[in-house]
Parts: C-alpha cells; structure tokens; sequence
C-alpha cells in the first residue's frame, strides 16, 4: 500500500487526484504568477495572528525578513512571562524560543498560547495506554515509533510506516505521558532521510 507522507498528499487524495499530484497554496500560486508574468519576486507573506483563545485575530501582510516582535508590536500584543509564539498552527508548527526570529515563506500564521496552556514535555516513559494510536488519522504505531526513534533505531521505524505520517500532532496533543511524540517522529524522518 502507498501512503502519504505530507499533508498536501491528504489534500490530493481527498480531491481525487494522484497523491503525487502537486498542490500549491493559493498565495504561493499568485506569487508564481507574478513571477512569470510581472517579473517580480515576492517580498512579503500574509500571515494570520491566532489568539490564545484559538481565534484568528487578524491578517497581516508582513515583509519577509521581518522579526516576530515587532509584528506582534504592531498587533499591540504584550505577551505575559513564560507565554509562547508559535510559527504556524498549534498542532504542526514550530514553538519560538526567541521573538527576534523572522518571517519567511513557510509561516502562514503566528499563535499565541497562553503560559498556563503549554504543554511541558517530559522525559518519562511511554505507558502503552494506546491514545495516540487511537488518535491518529492514519492508525499508526506511534508509541512503537517514537520509542525505536528515542532510541535511535530508525530503520525500525521506518518499518512501521513512519514515511506516512502526516506530522498533524493528533498524537502528541493526546499522550496521557506528555511525551514529545511529534518532535520524535520529525528527528526520525529527518534522520531517514539524511541516511537515504
């Protein structure tokens, strides 16, 4: 069987297409037509602003290159002590450990979690309570997963289809452990692929 191994693959599937068809965001579409047509390269990104509530706050077209700080500066956001940015949506993107990091390309949003909403990672084992297996779209062997990739064992999880995971952070969202499930499968992946 084939499986995706990214989301636009889902995406592809869902329309009835190949799922190694291309799909292409509508803002990277028109950036590509402006390319071709008008010469220009695109210098800035519309990006959402997600509240800690979960709602979109606003759109924003921001300069590539600009830093985080002073776009949350203009949305007259003052973030409390130990409250979290996020590059992208909650689930897949990528948690901000300075504001002075910029705007590129790949961020369509910024999300603000609230500090008492963070999620702290620990250390502890996996207790095989299978929710993250139940959660994930796909039914993979996470827990299987994760522990071969803790362990450097990533052939093993290659095995077990790591290839087709979607990266949605269902998982990670679940773990009754608060294992770091998705950025385990991410090192995993990354690592498959730098051995070939």
């Amino acid at each position: 069987a084939e499986f995706p191994c990214t989301l636009p693959a889902v995406v592809a599937r869902r329309a009835g297409v190949a799922p190694d068809a291309p799909v292409v965001g509508l803002e990277a579409a028109l950036a590509a037509l402006d390319a071709v047509v008008e010469g220009r390269i695109p210098g800035s990104k519309v990006l959402t602003l997600i509240g800690a509530d979960g709602r979109a706050v606003r759109n924003y077209r921001v300069a590539l290159g600009t830093q985080i700080k002073e776009v949350l500066e203009h949305a007259g956001v003052t973030l409390a002590e130990r409250d979290k940015v996020i590059a992208g949506g909650p689930m897949r993107g990528f948690a901000q450990y300075s504001l002075e990091g910029v705007v590129d390309a790949g961020v369509d949003a910024l999300t603000l979690v609230a500090a008492a909403d963070v999620v702290e990672w620990t250390p502890d084992p996996c207790i095989n309570c299978g929710v993250c297996i139940d959660a994930c779209p796909l039914r993979l062997q996470v827990q299987l997963i994760t522990r071969y990739a803790e362990f450097d064992l990533f052939d093993e999880a290659r095995k077990l289809q790591i290839d087709a995971c979607v990266e949605c952070g269902l998982c990670a969202s679940v773990c009754t452990a608060k294992r770091p499930l998705l950025q385990l499968i991410r090192l995993a992946k990354r690592e498959l692929e730098k051995a070939g």
